[in-house]
């Protein structure tokens, strides 16, 4: 890899997204679904999708979005051939589209130049790349219009993929791909916000090829926003999981990760091996906005929320949407004054799908399904209130994270920044929610099914047989009970999970372990009594179930007594 900065090769981009003012941003980001077709002297799509990316280019210019990015091999160079020759189709002032093409040869390549060579039209790559032997390369596009030699033209930058992917298909790009040098850094000014994409692969040999650069790119002081179109049937590989690791390691840098929807083939087999595709965008902010409107209006238009721990944050796009349009912050803003410069995260402003002939993208008239109650209900989960369409998925992530005793923080527990179903990691990138199923990598499917076990455990065993409630609960023994939070149910008593099946709300917290040894048993049980103050009476309303011997047996308070009914019960008392 040989970074470069655009600006010194004669083309000097003037681009909104490359701002740090205090105003919004708007990306339009495609998720291509087709059918990949590789041979020894080409890889792109199978059948004709000139229809589908025509439909893209539209919705941009109807949009007048900041940034269009499409995934690695996804658009034919005839739609390329086709915005270069038609000046209606360009894109407007200050706008960057960055295009992942289809593969070409070298001798195709000369006959695309040759054919868009004209006065209004600029072209750049690196002539080295057509003496290299191999069989195609794998190109991106930028295309914006910038000044150049004095002139105002459609700029066309291209860029070559400069490390082959794995062995993922028995004709591989290892085998034929001519690797290209050149990664381009667009900016405005040197103060300005720099752009530089890595296609797929290239992301694994990133931190290795930049860090002898890093001073020379001012990585450490400048913003940088990294775009990272792809082709990639296992995302959350380790090398790809490290990479975001190494983004997030320093301030002012955010990714932008766009990959080919789920419901696309290689070669006509599954394209996904896990069943997601990962697009998304990783930020870094103490500022981002995690109310629950926020996060449920997003999850609704299919952007679900995760948090990386340390003010870092991934919002993952559903995998099945054809594209989205996005409104986001400046990876850092200099503009303004504190309040104005607050990076509160991407919101979805609309969600797209295809129309029946596939050249239209229309917006969802829906909400976007995320099938967690098609996955609830297939594994049989007894729990009304998770099978609830109707409930908040931030509530049933709550409910999720108390039941199974997966709490801390106290009486902050609930809050988003706390909450451990939302939570992941950057060492692996776990998915702990019960919200989010597209992803079946077996520990994220096996952790959804334990939560599936747990509830039913509860209902089916547990509060079938009220014998097994210790005294600290014996009050609760002559009702029919289930697992969930009343309508009008709050954050204070989210402490507690137990409802008649008349909808009443009970003061207790239940929790199954299953197998469990005796330190995680004390560990979580402590853990769940300081969602209470010392002198709350329902602090000794806290009960761990577990399983040994064969047998349910319970963890409670043993110098708690029951409340006998709500005779005692002071429903502001966990507020004390």
């Amino acid at each position: 890899m040989r970074f470069i900065f655009l600006d010194t090769v004669g083309i000097q981009p003037d681009l909104a997204i490359l701002d740090r003012t205090t105003q919004p941003h708007s990306l339009l980001l495609y998720q291509h679904t087709g059918d990949l077709k590789a041979d020894p002297t080409r890889i792109g799509n199978s059948y004709p999708v000139a229809g589908q990316l025509n439909a893209v280019i539209t919705k941009a210019l109807e949009e007048n979005t900041d940034l269009l990015l499409t995934p690695e091999y996804s658009c034919p160079w005839e739609i390329i051939s086709s915005i270069v020759s038609t000046p209606a189709r360009w894109p407007r002032a200050r706008k960057l589209w960055t295009l992942g093409c289809e593969s070409i040869t070298q001798a195709n390549l000369d006959a695309f130049i040759a054919s868009n060579s004209n006065p209004q039209t600029h072209v750049h790559f690196d002539k080295n790349i057509l003496a290299k032997n191999g069989s195609y390369l794998d190109p991106l596009v930028y295309l914006f219009r910038a000044s150049y030699q004095g002139v105002e033209k459609l700029t066309v930058v291209i860029q070559f993929k400069t490390h082959h992917m794995g062995v993922w298909t028995t004709l591989s790009e290892r085998d034929h791909l001519i690797q290209g040098e050149d990664i381009f850094i667009l900016r405005n000014a040197p103060n300005s916000v720099n752009l530089l994409t890595l296609i797929c692969a290239e992301a694994m040999n990133f931190r290795h090829a930049f860090q002898p650069s890093a001073d020379t790119f001012q990585w450490a002081d400048l913003p940088y926003l990294l775009l990272n179109p792809q082709l990639n049937p296992d995302p959350l590989h380790d090398d790809f999981i490290q990479f975001r690791r190494y983004l997030s390691e320093s301030d002012k840098k955010e990714l932008i990760s766009l990959n080919w929807s789920n419901a696309s083939t290689i070669q006509r087999r599954p394209f996904t091996r896990n069943g997601t595709s990962r697009s998304g965008i990783y930020m870094r902010s103490p500022e981002a906005d995690l109310s629950h409107p926020r996060i449920q209006h997003n999850h609704r238009q299919g952007m679900y929320y995760f948090d990386m721990e340390h003010n870092k944050h991934a919002f993952i796009l559903n995998s099945r949407v054809d594209a989205f349009l996005i409104r986001t912050t400046a990876v850092s803003i200099n503009d303004g004054v504190g309040p104005q410069q607050r990076r509160d995260g991407p919101m979805v402003i609309a969600a797209f799908q295809f129309d029946a002939t596939k050249t239209s993208l229309v917006i969802s008239a829906t909400d976007i399904p995320d099938y967690h109650i098609d996955f609830l209900t297939g594994v049989g989960c007894s729990c009304l209130f998770l099978l609830d369409p109707g409930n908040s998925i931030i509530e049933k992530e709550m409910l999720v994270s108390l039941t199974t005793g997966n709490v801390n923080h106290g009486a902050n527990w609930y809050e988003i920044e706390n909450l451990f179903s939302l939570k992941s990691n950057q060492q692996t990138e776990p998915n702990n929610r019960i919200t989010f199923i597209e992803d079946d990598y077996p520990p994220n499917a096996e952790r959804r099914k334990a939560y599936v076990t747990t509830f039913n455990t509860i209902q089916n065993q547990i509060f079938a047989n009220t014998a097994l409630f210790p005294e600290a609960i014996r009050d609760l023994r002559p009702f029919a009970l289930r697992l969930g939070y009343p309508p009008d149910s709050n954050a204070e008593r989210h402490r507690y999970n137990v409802m008649t099946d008349t909808g009443a709300l009970k003061p207790a917290t239940i929790c199954y372990l299953g197998p469990a040894n005796d330190a995680e048993i004390e560990r979580k049980f402590i853990e769940l009594q300081k969602m209470f103050d010392h002198g709350n009476m329902n602090r000794g309303r806290v009960v761990i179930f577990y399983h040994r011997n064969n047998e349910i047996k319970a963890k409670s308070d043993l110098d708690a007594g029951s409340i006998g009914g709500n005779s005692h019960y002071d429903p502001t008392s966990i507020l004390k």
